[in-house]
């Protein structure tokens, strides 16, 4: 690519942003890409609503739950290092008696399938800072819905076993882990939140009553959550070092360029679990999103990891055999518009998405099959699917409390799709991996049918 040509997508891209800024009402959006050897940054829309001061591409955003990504890299570099195994014995690791006999590896935490019902960014246990005993009694209580790897089921407490299990074995906290062992290497410096270096891109929210977005103050997050959901603030300029360094060390990529690089991050591209494929308003793609060892697959060949805090999300997205790294972040809690970002600059910077697959996964499910209560989730959450007229309705119950109810319609053969999205969630219907059980997810969340 020319310069010229690199000047051209930089500017239609900026047009894009600014467009979205202004007919989306986004406080401000930032992105931050490369393609072969062309890195390019463009912004739209303000630091903080109210406040003067353009949104630049060394802002930084909270990565929310986009340390998971970093907590699974992590532990690639200590597996290569020798320190820890990724088929270890959890409940061996951790000394742990409420998981024997559960058969969890370190491979399912990283994955979000270890089977145990979880806790979601929201619970309002995620601001304290409870010691590892005291986890530990909570986990005593904690239910194991599936088999180790039979599901996904998106939620924090897996990456925070894996996070006492990696400080037991080194001694050192997650958090200064990924500093120094996966951060600074890449020239990611860590941050001064009360210094001039470090400048943070406000959260916001939705008020209802003025109908915009407002600014909010971050939320605090107990440190032993980190290795799961973090404060952590970093700019796109930033979070494309990290996906620029996923494509390099990607198997694929070093076939491409016979490179000798060490692959080291190859297992986390390569050891993608598929589920079926959902739609997301107008953009096609995997939701759920296929969990791997910390990376989501967003279209064939097309890997990454989104983050989601209480004021923003961000996104980082690589594409090894083009040579495509991407880093998004917005200030608010859009993530259908980040997605949907994702997904245009992908194919603008030359990316045939293919959506062949996803398309052949749809498929019709008899409505009997799916009748019944089903478990899974986090914590005090359950499904029914029955039978209402010509829908199927899904009750979404948290504690003996109904949330919202989802219509699905019933077709002339008495099935429904395989996936579609309702109201503001995508609902999939599909089959456990080991014992067949019919699953139903929900978003991120997995919900396993009853059996008896």
């Amino acid at each position: 690519m020319t310069d010229d040509e690199g000047s051209e997508i930089v500017s239609r891209i900026s047009e894009f942003l600014k467009k979205i800024v202004d007919t989306s009402n986004v406080p401000g959006i930032s992105v931050s890409a490369c393609l072969d050897d062309l890195h390019f940054n463009a912004c739209a829309g303000v630091r903080r609503r109210g406040s003067p001061g353009a949104l630049r591409a060394d802002d930084r955003f909270e990565i929310g739950c986009l340390a998971k990504l970093f907590t699974s890299m992590l532990f690639m570099k200590l597996a290569q290092r020798g320190i820890l195994d990724l088929e270890e014995d959890v409940a061996s690791s951790l000394g742990d008696a409420s998981l024997e006999d559960s058969g969890i590896r370190i491979r399912h935490l990283l994955s979000c399938t270890s089977g145990l019902q979880g806790i979601r960014g929201d619970d309002a246990r995620v601001s304290t800072d409870p010691t590892w005993r005291q986890l530990l009694d909570d986990l005593g209580r904690v239910p194991r819905l599936f088999r180790p790897g039979e599901a996904f089921n998106y939620h924090l407490l897996d990456h925070v076993l894996a996070g006492e299990l990696a400080r037991r074995r080194t001694g050192v906290r997650v958090k200064q882990l990924i500093e120094d062992i996966v951060l600074r290497p890449l020239g990611i410096q860590a941050e001064h939140p009360d210094g001039e270096r470090d400048m943070p891109a406000c959260g916001h929210v939705w008020e209802g009553t003025t109908k915009r977005y407002v600014p909010i103050g971050s939320r605090p997050i107990g440190d032993i959550w980190h290795p799961a959901i973090s404060r952590r603030r970093l700019s796109t300029r930033e979070m494309l070092k990290v996906a620029v360094e996923l494509v390099r060390g990607s198997r694929d990529y070093c076939r491409k360029e016979e490179d000798s690089r060490p692959v080291e991050y190859a297992p986390l591209a390569t050891r993608v679990l598929t589920l079926p494929g959902m739609r997301q308003g107008v953009w096609e793609y995997r939701r759920p999103l296929g969990p791997a060892l910390g990376l989501v697959e967003y279209f064939p060949g097309c890997f990454g990891q989104p983050g989601a805090s209480a004021g923003g999300c961000c996104s980082i997205a690589f594409v090894p055999s083009h040579g495509i790294a991407l880093a998004i972040a917005l200030n608010a809690p859009l993530v259908h518009i980040r997605d949907g970002i994702l997904t245009i600059l992908l194919q603008a910077l030359g990316f045939e998405i293919d959506t062949s697959e996803t398309r052949g996964s749809l498929q019709r499910v008899a409505v009997h099959d799916l009748e019944g209560n089903y478990v899974g989730g986090t914590r005090d959450t359950s499904l029914v699917a029955r039978r209402g007229g010509d829908k199927l309705l899904v009750d979404v119950v948290e504690g003996k409390g109904l949330l919202q109810t989802l219509e699905i319609q019933i077709d002339d053969e008495d099935r429904v799709s395989s996936h579609q999205g309702v109201t503001a969630s995508n609902i999939c219907f599909h089959r456990s991996g080991e014992s067949g059980s019919p699953c139903v997810s929900l978003g991120w969340q997995t919900y396993l049918k009853a059996r008896g």
